[in-house]
């Protein structure tokens, strides 16, 4: 009679990632760049999004704040510019700290990302667990946060990801230098510029909606694997 043996047990399946890949994420989108590493990463990418909602909440109502008591005594609150609204700001005494967190807060966060990925050893990216992605997931990420569908399916679709994200940065440095340069006679051609980068991001915004719509429920469930 043989002797019985326990079977063995059956490794998870893994996938490698990239380390650098997920640095340059965490450098680029904060701490929704952990939906990358989702599997792993949950806690933190929702601590790290509630947290960093509460914190630009918390400037935006200083900037309010701000805005509303500079423009009694100088402003029209209707026809005021970045400009004017910067101008407010810098001459206040504690809103300078709003200001100051403006520009701080997306570096400080995608900072913190950034060196959690660094630190994490190369076996960490090299066996990562596979798991199968939710058609259904991905269709409402591309609703509501367009292109960062393809951040959820990173792995297959790197390319598209960092093609929309390089359009949405022109397009909002744009938007923020035309409305600097609109009392200028300069200030027309970067509004056309602006026009033309907003239609390029409805138009990705379609592209990735018909993209996760016509893959199969089979592309999601063998992700990453299925071309």
């Amino acid at each position: 009679m043989e002797p019985l043996h326990a079977p063995a047990p059956v490794q998870p399946e893994t996938i490698r990632k990239s380390k650098g890949d997920a640095v340059l994420l965490g450098l680029a989108m904060g701490p929704i760049a952990w939906l990358h590493t989702y599997d792993r990463d949950k806690v933190k990418m929702w601590v790290g999004l509630v947290l960093e909602f509460l914190a630009w909440l918390t400037i935006i109502v200083m900037l309010i704040i701000a805005i509303a008591s500079g423009n009694y005594d100088d402003y029209n609150a209707e026809e005021a510019t970045v400009r004017d609204i910067i101008d407010i700001v810098r001459t206040t005494a504690w809103q300078k700290w709003a200001l100051l967190g403006t520009f701080a807060l997306p570096l400080l966060t995608r900072l913190v990302v950034a060196i959690n990925y660094l630190a994490k050893p190369a076996a960490w990216y090299a066996r990562y667990p596979r798991r199968p992605r939710s058609q259904v997931v991905a269709i409402l990420l591309a609703i509501f946060l367009t292109y960062i569908a393809w951040l959820y399916t990173y792995d297959k679709d790197k390319a598209k990801f960092w093609l929309a994200f390089g359009v949405s940065a022109v397009g909002g440095v744009l938007s923020i230098l035309s409305e600097l340069a609109a009392e200028a006679s300069a200030g027309t051609t970067l509004v056309g510029l602006d026009l033309l980068f907003g239609l390029a991001l409805f138009g990705i915004y379609i592209w990735v909606i018909i993209d996760v719509a016509i893959r199969g429920s089979e592309w999601y469930r063998d992700y990453p694997y299925r071309y």
